[in-house]
């Protein structure tokens, strides 16, 4: 049994994310290995993985018997719109998939659920512009 804190519950978002768009191409907050621009010219989507808030009920985030409901957000970047709009259904079908998300030492209360979302965007600050969408999701879990 493990408290509900944000970490766990990142990396058990970052485990279904890389299973969904391909091996590495979900990070922490960071671009993994296999996401951006590779070797051979091609570019991978990939997804940042965010987590937000906790908020409790019961207990403190030291207490390993306090159920937590958690904000995680997952940016999807791409080389293109319709390519960041394509990571971001595979991803988003994934994360809401019954089951798919499993979080170590805790149990989902509820289904994964998407709290918010953004339409895709430009970022114009690289050279080449990338595209972006944001999903915020919300992850309910009690001790096992």
């Amino acid at each position: 049994m493990t408290a509900p804190t944000e970490r766990p519950v990142a990396l058990a978002v970052i485990a279904v994310l890389d299973v969904a768009l391909g091996a590495n191409r979900a990070g922490y907050a960071i671009r993994p290995t296999g996401g951006g621009p590779q070797t051979d010219g091609t570019f991978h989507s990939y997804a940042l993985v965010f987590p937000l808030s906790t908020v409790l009920a019961g207990g403190t985030t030291s207490d390993p018997n306090a159920d937590g409901a958690q904000t995680v957000q997952v940016t999807y970047v791409a080389d293109g719109p319709a390519a960041a709009d394509q990571a971001r259904d595979t991803g988003r079908a994934a994360l809401l998939t019954p089951g798919a998300v499993t979080v170590t030492g805790r149990a989902l209360i509820n289904p994964v659920t998407l709290a918010d979302s953004t339409g895709v965007r430009e970022d114009n600050d690289p050279r080449p512009p990338l595209w972006f969408a944001v999903d915020r999701y919300r992850i309910d879990t009690t001790p096992e």
